[in-house]
Parts: structure tokens; C-alpha cells; sequence
């Protein structure tokens, strides 16, 4: 979960007024996270349905964890590992929207480091909405806000 939590971490904008723009969501066997501009899924294998913040969670992973229990319980998520235990407030998945996929997934290596310096160069409050969000395309990812460009190769 730990990876799965920084991986979709990747894709959230903790400086949106939208609450669950820096909240991650588990819903079917799956981790996304969505901040506004771009979705990132990710499997998991729970089969919990709850949106919640990454950085609540993050501290109980500051050692490795190989068997722990995920559960939920009058609207909290609970991480526990023997007697270290975990919990933060949640929300039903139905209230964080995500982007929907315009096409079938498909299988990539994107590099993490690469793909948050494109985050970074968009602009999500530009009225134009070329410069709100990453283009990938032909083996490259691009993203620009009119001042600086960023073009990386995808995969």
C-alpha cells in the first residue's frame, strides 16, 4: 500500500479548495488519486470502498509492514499491525470525482520524477485549457503554462 500511496500521491494538489483534490480514493480493488489535472490508478488488493488523506496514513508506514489489516468502521480507516494501529477519518468513495478514462489502461513505466516537474509546470487555474493539463503522446509527455515548457520522455 505503501508504494500504491506514493505513486497516486504523485497526482494531488493540496493547494486546490476542492477538499478531495489531495485525498486518495480505494474503490474495486484500486488506488487513484486525482488533484484536478491528472488520474493516476493504481491496484491495491483491499476491497474497501473510502477516499481519505495519503499523508494521515504515510506515518505508519515509516517502518516496513508485511502483514497488516485494512478496515473501516464508523466512517474511519484503521491500519493496524499488532498493537501499532492507525486511524483517520474517511469519506464515501462516491464524493471524490475522478477523471474518466478515455480509453482502455495501458501498460507504462512512467518515471515518478519526471511526471511531478510536468505536474508542475501546468496551470490549472489558466482559462485556457491547454495549459491545465500533461499531454502524452508519441512516446513523450509534454506540459507548458505559457511561461516554461517541460517535454519528457513517457514510454
Amino acid at each position: 500500500m505503501k508504494d500504491a500511496l506514493h505513486t497516486c500521491s504523485i497526482a494531488l494538489n493540496p493547494s486546490s479548495p476542492q477538499p478531495t483534490a489531495s485525498m486518495v480514493k480505494i474503490e474495486r480493488q484500486t488506488m487513484i488519486g486525482y488533484g484536478g489535472t491528472f488520474c493516476i490508478r493504481v491496484p491495491v488488493s483491499y476491497d474497501i470502498g473510502c477516499c481519505f488523506n495519503p499523508k494521515a496514513v504515510m506515518a505508519f508506514f515509516r517502518k516496513v509492514r508485511k502483514k497488516f489489516s485494512c478496515t473501516m468502521k464508523g466512517g474511519k480507516l484503521i491500519l493496524q499491525e499488532g498493537k501499532e494501529k492507525v486511524t483517520t477519518n474517511c469519506i464515501a468513495p462516491e464524493e471524490m470525482v475522478t477523471l474518466d478514462a478515455l480509453s482502455e489502461p495501458v501498460e507504462c513505466s512512467l518515471d515518478k520524477n519526471l511526471l511531478k516537474r510536468c505536474a508542475d509546470a501546468v496551470d490549472p487555474a489558466h482559462s485556457a485549457y491547454v495549459l491545465q493539463g500533461i499531454a502524452f503522446r508519441d512516446g513523450a509527455m509534454e506540459a507548458t503554462d505559457a511561461k516554461l515548457l517541460v517535454s519528457a520522455i513517457s514510454g
